[in-house]
């Protein structure tokens, strides 16, 4: 799940987009419970993307919705050319706006897209498939790339592995595609089926452990940024943008908290969402109507996910759905973060004028 959702400076509305990209972190596992795989660790948070309020600029916040809140490891980082922070954020702006298209494109069909792929391993036949928009994915890395590579040696190799397993996996997808919408199983008992899912499924269980290497690594480095970013504005005492990043970062630990496996510690997840509510409450509107008027959507979004959350450690734990809706609303929130222009949270000489 991509603070997550992550922090990435864009250059239109000048904005922070962070991903978690929307959550959407978590490695694919497949848990059985009751009969049904549930991929509950596919679910990534939606980034939330630093956006800057300069003139080419637009922001990511992921992770995403995505966009979990991880930093760095002790292995150095391998820049690939000296830049400012604000180049470093739009170069991976495209990228990070990839990943969190796909990721929420897997939280709103999670429950369709793992019993298929169950299916076609298994060669347990069924009348419709539902797979991954890996062509849109690959579409939208390509042109990443065309605008610009990354600063970091880890994402350009990480993008380029997945976009090679794309190339191969996309011919194949479109083939059962078609297969399936063509119903050429009522003409040939799923012999094609059959066949076309021995070339798939491998494929599609590269992509996804290449995929996940990507989204960690886009994770990091957005973090990273994050973090770099919090502390300029700490030490511009711009103290609402402080708290509106570290609420953020608190979201995305808490939501990396949950557990559906059962192993939530629920009085951490507790204590935090006592913090965030004191955090959400502080956060004051900013200094122009429109950035005030995507706080209070923001802090409505916050509220939501808090009251989702609760109910979740508290009463629906138990039931796979409750997981995909709390990164629902988690998602959501990464959405409205990502609306709000931090260049207006504090009164600066900049924004006086």
């Amino acid at each position: 799940m991509y603070l997550f959702c992550p922090l990435i400076l864009c250059y239109n509305k000048g904005t922070i987009e962070y991903i978690e990209y929307i959550k959407y972190r978590y490695i694919y596992k497949n848990t059985y419970i009751n009969g049904f795989y549930k991929e509950y660790r596919q679910l990534k948070k939606g980034y939330i993307k630093l956006i800057l309020a300069i003139i080419l600029g637009i922001a990511v916040i992921s992770g995403g919705i995505y966009c979990a809140y991880h930093f760095l490891s002790n292995k150095s980082t391998t820049i690939l050319y000296r830049s400012t922070i604000e180049d470093k954020i739009n170069a991976l702006r495209p990228y990070i706006e990839a990943a969190d298209t796909f990721n929420m494109n897997s939280v709103a069909y999670t429950y369709q897209l793992q019993p298929t792929l169950e299916e076609l391993r298994n060669h347990s036949h069924n009348t419709t498939v539902t797979l991954p928009n890996y062509k849109e994915l690959k579409s939208q890395l390509e042109a990443a790339k065309q605008e610009s590579s990354t600063p970091y040696e880890d994402v350009n190799k990480a993008t380029d592995e997945l976009l090679a397993i794309l190339t191969q996996l996309i011919p194949v997808s479109e083939q059962i595609q078609n297969y399936y919408t063509d119903r050429t199983f009522e003409k040939d008992n799923y012999v094609g089926s059959d066949n076309l899912a021995n070339q798939y499924v491998p494929l599609a269980d590269q992509f996804n452990a290449a995929y996940n290497a990507f989204d960690l690594t886009l994770e990091n480095r957005n973090n990273e940024l994050y973090s770099e970013r919090m502390k300029e504005f700490a030490k511009e005492n711009r103290v609402n943008a402080v708290n509106f990043i570290e609420l953020n970062i608190l979201l995305s630990q808490t939501v990396d908290i949950i557990d559906p496996d059962g192993n939530t510690d629920t009085q951490k997840v507790e204590t935090n969402l006592q913090d965030i509510t004191k955090r959400i409450n502080a956060l004051q509107p900013g200094t122009k109507p429109e950035t005030q008027a995507a706080v209070k959507l923001y802090q409505d979004a916050v509220k939501e996910f808090i009251a989702e959350a609760r109910n979740y450690i508290i009463i629906n734990s138990s039931y796979g759905e409750a997981y995909t809706q709390l990164f629902i609303k988690y998602n959501k929130m990464v959405g409205k973060a990502n609306a709000i222009n931090m260049a207006d949270l504090d009164v600066t000489e900049k924004n006086k004028k």
